[in-house]
């Protein structure tokens, strides 16, 4: 990263924590995963303000431990009236999962749910009836079976859609150029979006939470004029380019202002859609690594607003070339970084990959991952896709971990139950 170095407790931990995941793994994987070199200023005062006493993140289904899968509206491959969803459920359930974090909003910006806000996947909904919306048809089927649905979000991407109606709403580049993806979540009109789209599902669906997919690559933030003079204005700046703040001497201020924008804005809907749901969860998929510099992926600066029941770092294994082995030691060290903010937010291991790298995990593979999770200290996991274990048929090894992990959570709850009337 740009900027200063981090110091003091933070570093000090992370060099500790590179060490001990180092034992198991090659140098090769420790810097495809973890490239980690320096912080902008803003990162920094998130490090120092580690083991700081801080106020509890609301704690929801304490006496749950979360089992999610990740599902693809399409790779269920069930559509109007199709008994494959009620199979599909069935299998999720059968095998141990509890949650199904299922895709509403996708990683281009199409939703798969019948919204009044975001552009519907047209492809997609053609093989349904008009009024007939497949995220109830999946709610309806998993309530059956005592499954929670977790609406699984991308906020800040958009359609061609939603591009040729406001192409205003898009990123701009530091050479002038226009995403056809990425939303400017700094533009008033994006966040205004994004939180009627959050909240839309909240209200209209009966869903248990919602889990926010933001990958959201720093080269794709928005250099837009007015951007740019937002950022001048807020800090007394003259003469601001794009230039000066994505690789000259403004680059640090520019860092630190767009990640305040980004993560008090997260931490605005987090409040507003508890207020309507105490119980809703609120989820953030992450890199593991919180200083990584090419995503807006700080998942303290998180923390630190109190803004998320459930962190899920992505330990995908395969897509950074090292060894399931390694998985132990990064969880253990993300659950060290939340309990050093003196946060009761939950770690919620998400073992699985990029499709092209997981289609071929064996259920014994899925298995070491998982137990690898649990042994860094993950209670909740969550498996990345639903696609890759049909396809590969992987269902009954995961099935005998999960059972054999829900009669182990099962007595570890009663047995803090005991300790808590004890102390009564």
């Amino acid at each position: 990263m740009r900027g200063k170095e981090l110091d003091g407790s933070a570093a000090t931990a992370y060099k500790q924590a590179l060490k001990a995941i180092a034992r198991k793994a090659s140098a090769l994987a420790l810097f495809a995963f973890l490239s980690f070199s320096t912080a902008s200023a803003n990162l920094q005062s998130a490090g120092q303000g580690l083991g700081q006493a801080q106020k509890p993140a609301s704690e929801v289904h304490a006496h749950q431990r979360f089992k999610g899968i990740f599902v693809g509206m399409n790779s269920l491959e069930a559509y109007e009236n199709d008994p494959n969803l009620g199979r599909a459920i069935s299998k999720i359930s059968s095998t141990g999962f509890n949650v199904v974090e299922v895709e509403a909003v996708g990683a281009y910006g199409s939703a798969f749910y019948r919204s009044g806000i975001v552009p519907m996947k047209q492809s997609y909904f053609k093989h349904f009836a008009d009024g007939d919306d497949p995220l109830k048809d999946v709610i309806r089927e998993a309530s059956k079976r005592n499954l929670k649905v977790w609406a699984w979000v991308h906020p800040f991407t958009g359609n061609h859609i939603l591009y040729n109606e406001h192409p205003g709403w898009f990123a701009v580049d530091s050479y002038g150029s226009k995403s056809h993806r990425y939303l400017d979540f700094m533009n008033p009109h994006v966040r205004a979006y994004t939180f009627s789209m959050l909240k839309e599902l909240a209200s209209n669906y009966k869903i248990s939470g919602i889990n926010l997919d933001i990958e959201l690559p720093r080269d794709m933030v928005s250099y837009s004029k007015k951007d740019l003079s937002m950022f001048a204005e807020d800090n007394n700046l003259r003469g601001v380019t794009a230039a000066s703040v994505s690789d000259g001497r403004y680059s640090a201020m520019w860092d630190a202002w767009t990640e305040k924008m980004l993560y008090d804005f997260l931490a605005k809907c987090y409040s507003s859609l508890k207020k309507g749901d105490p119980g809703l969860v609120i989820s953030y998929d992450v890199v593991p690594n919180p200083f990584y510099w090419y995503y807006y992926n700080d998942w303290l600066q998180i923390l630190k607003r109190k803004s998320a029941d459930v962190i899920e770092p992505m330990l995908y294994w395969r897509d950074y070339g090292y060894p399931e082995s390694m998985i132990k030691g990064i969880t253990e060290y993300d659950i060290s970084l939340m309990k050093s903010m003196k946060s009761k937010s939950r770690i919620m291991a998400i073992i699985g990959g990029n499709m092209r790298t997981t289609y071929d995990v064996s259920g014994r593979e899925w298995v070491r991952a998982l137990s690898e999770a649990g042994k860094g200290g993950s209670k909740d996991v969550a498996v990345f896709a639903y696609e890759c274990i049909k396809r590969r048929g992987a269902w009954s090894g995961i099935k005998k971990y999960l059972i054999k992990e829900k009669k182990r959570d099962k007595q570890t709850l009663l047995a803090a139950d005991g300790v808590h009337a004890g102390n009564k």
